[in-house]
Order: C-alpha cells, then sequence, then structure tokens
C-alpha cells in the first residue's frame, strides 16, 4: 500500500495503535512510584527516538531523496518531537510545557487531519506518525502518569 487516505480503516488503526501503547505506557508507569529521574523504559524510548530523527535527517540530506523544501526538519512538529524525547530521556522541567501545549494544539490536528500520502510501504509514513504519536504520547503520559499540570 503506497498511499494513504484520511478517514479510512488504515488511519483509524495507527490512531488506536498509537493510542493503545500510550494507554500500555501509562498504566505500567502508574503501577509503580516514580523516580525523580527517568526510567530505563523512558530513557530508552527517548534515546530510540533522537537516534532515528538524526538518522532521519542525515539520510534526508542525500540523493535522490534530498528535496530542501521537504526534507529539512522546518515544521514545528518535527521539533516538538525532538523536545518529547527530550523530555523522556532526561525529565528536564522546562521540556514539559513545550510538549504539552504544542503537543496537545498542534499536533492532535496533524493526528486527526494529517497531511500525508504516503502509505505504509513508504518510509515517510513511518516517520510521520511515530513523530506524532511520540508527541502526543508523550504529552497525555506527562498529564496521566506523571500528574504534570501547567501552571
Amino acid at each position: 500500500m503506497e498511499t494513504f487516505r484520511m478517514f479510512t480503516g488504515l488511519h483509524a488503526t495507527v490512531l488506536v495503535t498509537i493510542l493503545g501503547i500510550t494507554t500500555l505506557a501509562v498504566a505500567l508507569a502508574r503501577r509503580t512510584p516514580q523516580p525523580i529521574g527517568p526510567t530505563a523504559a523512558e530513557r530508552a524510548v527517548g534515546i530510540a527516538y533522537l537516534a532515528a530523527w538524526v538518522t532521519t535527517y542525515v539520510f534526508l540530506l542525500f540523493p535522490p531523496l534530498h528535496d530542501a523544501p521537504k526534507t529539512y526538519p522546518l515544521q514545528l512538529c518535527h521539533w516538538n518531537a525532538v523536545a518529547a524525547a527530550l523530555l523522556l530521556a532526561t525529565r528536564w522541567n522546562a521540556l514539559r510545557p513545550i510538549v504539552y501545549f504544542w503537543g496537545f494544539a498542534l499536533s492532535t490536528q496533524a493526528m486527526i487531519t494529517p497531511s500525508l500520502t504516503e502509505g505504509p510501504a513508504i518510509y515517510p509514513f513511518w516517520f510521520f506518525w511515530s513523530t506524532h504519536g511520540i508527541i502526543v504520547g508523550t504529552a497525555l503520559y506527562e498529564v496521566i502518569a506523571r500528574g504534570y499540570r501547567p501552571t
């Protein structure tokens, strides 16, 4: 499947999968006392996403995939995903409001009405959904599992 269309079974499946993974992470986090620093799982997820992010953008710098308007990380979601991954890996409190507000206000909209044409047979599909999934998932995780409330 090389194309993606909004409001199809594939779209619903992706959203349910992201919600399921987030729900599992929240449930596991709420079952144990919360340490001051990041847990090993939080750190692993954050570092794994950062490695994927860097690898993707280095890979996109070279032909045949390099297309300046499309391959540079110029969208706010690209940088919010980095903030979410860093928040998971470090628990740096300065990132919490950024992930919270940008995650709920911007990335939920991108998940509901994605500007995506590539299907699951093509890498940009997976990068798009992992980027938006980590943002919204981390925002939900911070609120539900960690009890974050912006002040």
